[in-house]
């Protein structure tokens, strides 16, 4: 599976004229796109996201957490704005045991 840039994403969502909720400043959080219903959503892994919200702001595990939860993890028109993912700690072991991995 190749991996894209973050710029490779974002000129992919202009050129597919795709309407993706991007939260500026944490583009390192991003892990992909997703289609969510009828809405396209980008992708953001949550530890990656309180990590970086923790370092750029110098908040405390606490305020990060609020701040994703009432800014992030909101709906339009029945469709979240973005998607966040938390990796199980034993999710590759369980991949590679599968041999899908």
């Amino acid at each position: 599976m190749e991996q894209i840039t973050i710029k490779q994403m974002h000129d992919h969502c202009d050129e597919q004229e795709l309407d993706v909720s991007i939260f500026d400043g944490l583009d390192a959080a991003i892990i992909g796109l997703a289609s969510q219903g009828p809405k396209d959503v980008a992708v953001y892994s949550y530890d990656k996201l309180i990590d970086l919200l923790m370092e750029t702001n110098e908040w405390s595990e606490t305020d990060a957490v609020e701040w994703f939860e009432f800014n992030m993890t909101g709906y339009f028109d029945g469709a979240p704005i973005v998607m966040h993912m938390q990796v199980l700690p034993d999710a590759g072991e369980r991949v590679n045991a599968h041999g899908t991995g």
